[in-house]
């Protein structure tokens, strides 16, 4: 599993902070790359909600992108962890069977 912080993807110079949480590697290097290509920092990666949670706090994201189907136990219980030990950060699930993402503030 990739889940470490990473160099930023390009010169941050004020760019957005973003983790890319997705248990699969495929979907996360495809975000990841969309990212980066619209002037976003990606700080890090993680394969499961538990290195996200991890992650979080340690890269200093400034938003955490959530699969909702995260692994074990899906992206809702990382967000909830995520929220309380980083208040100011803005967690966005991405569930794969909408076509929206569900932007969650807490």
């Amino acid at each position: 599993m990739d889940s470490r912080p990473l160099p930023p993807s390009k010169p941050t110079n004020g760019a957005v902070r973003v983790l890319v949480a997705d248990g699969d590697v495929l979907a996360r290097n495809a975000i990841r790359d969309a990212l980066s290509d619209a002037g976003l920092s990606v700080v890090g990666q993680a394969a499961d909600a538990s290195h996200a949670v991890d992650l979080a706090g340690r890269c200093g994201a400034e938003v955490v992108l959530l699969d909702a189907e995260l692994p074990p136990d899906g992206g809702l219980d990382a967000m909830d962890a995520i929220a309380a030990a980083m208040p100011g950060a803005r967690v966005v699930i991405l569930d794969p069977r909408t076509a929206a993402p569900m932007a969650c503030a807490r």
